[in-house]
């Protein structure tokens, strides 16, 4: 390994399902040697090939099991693993410097045709908005330019203010 690189190791496995030659014990020594060496497992399981064992080593060792019906299929399969060891998901944050407001960005690379980014703004409190108030100081009565006995109260209110 190059210093500052971190490669990924990759093991696929074709298999029957029959162990007649492994050095390993059981599948719990094939993930405990993967994990350990750091490498993903993609399994591809033919014929009587346990599926649940095999997708179970897959998984714990961050790879996918795979159980084509026929050759043909494997072309595709390939693509999805080198799709799947070839994207990568960034997650960036940033701050301002305001408490109140986070941003955060997540990047998917390479997507198959392009990057994908997506920007959000996430407020962890609820910021506080400016917003003009409107307040309903006087009602007219209807068909009248006389306003409304309950507004008498509110008019002498804004006089008062205004004057002061």
């Amino acid at each position: 390994m190059l210093s500052g690189q971190n490669f990924t190791k990759v093991a696929i496995l074709f298999t029957d399902g029959m162990d007649n030659a492994s050095l390993l014990e059981n599948s719990n020594d094939v993930i405990s040697m993967s994990r350990k060496e750091n490498v993903r497992v993609f399994v591809i399981g033919y014929s009587m090939a346990n599926r649940e064992i095999l997708t179970s080593i897959a998984l714990q060792t961050g790879g996918r099991a795979y159980f084509p019906n026929s050759a043909t299929d494997l072309p595709a399969i390939f693509a999805e693993i080198y799709q799947f060891l070839n994207v990568h998901y960034i997650v960036t944050y940033t701050s301002d410097g305001d408490k109140n407001k986070k941003n955060v960005r997540l990047t998917v690379s390479p997507s198959p045709n392009s990057n994908i980014s997506s920007e959000t703004t996430y407020y962890p409190q609820s910021e506080l908005i400016n917003e003009a108030k409107i307040l309903d100081i006087a009602w007219f009565k209807p068909n009248s330019s006389q306003i409304d006995e309950s507004s008498n109260q509110n008019v002498q209110k804004l006089i008062e203010y205004l004057q002061n």
